[in-house]
């Protein structure tokens, strides 16, 4: 798969593979609660891309709620500037550490602890990411995770 794209156009849907990801991104988009942004830095390049994101965004029936969580080590207001047209209100956090962040306290249930919390007042426990070894040790720990996910379908 093609990793470096020119900088002027992109033409992310020249590439199948690459626009049916962008596909699914832009469907969690529309109907997410909570969303994190970590690793992508949205450089003024990707035009098409930022619009592909914020015209799912604007779609979220659910956007008066949800929550943008932004993980970037940039000072807080380059960032917040980078994102401003996706922010609704106060519902966003830009924090520079992964491990303040609810993907890691809440490992694949961030969107449960967000609404546990904001809108049934009742917070889960933290459950963190325990040092691993391996990222085998990690898919172990996960499991359980998993299971439940799929169990409830």
């Amino acid at each position: 798969m093609k990793l470096l794209y020119p900088v002027e156009k992109k033409n992310y849907s020249s590439n199948e593979f690459i626009n049916e990801e962008w596909k699914i991104l832009s469907e969690y988009f529309k109907s997410s609660l909570y969303v994190t942004i970590f690793g992508y830095s949205a450089p003024v390049s990707d035009v098409d891309a930022k619009k592909l994101m914020l015209d799912a965004s604007m779609e979220n029936k659910s956007r008066n709620f949800y929550e943008l969580e932004i993980i970037d080590i940039k000072p807080k207001a380059e960032v917040e500037d980078t994102w401003y047209d996706f922010i609704y209100s106060h519902h966003f956090s830009v924090i520079d550490d992964f491990k303040k962040s609810s993907l890691w306290h809440h490992p694949r249930r961030s969107t449960d602890a967000f609404f546990n919390a904001y809108l049934m007042n009742s917070p889960l426990d933290d459950n963190p990411f325990p040092e691993f070894n391996d990222i085998y040790e990690m898919h172990k720990w996960i499991e359980p995770l998993l299971k439940e996910e799929n169990a409830i379908g």
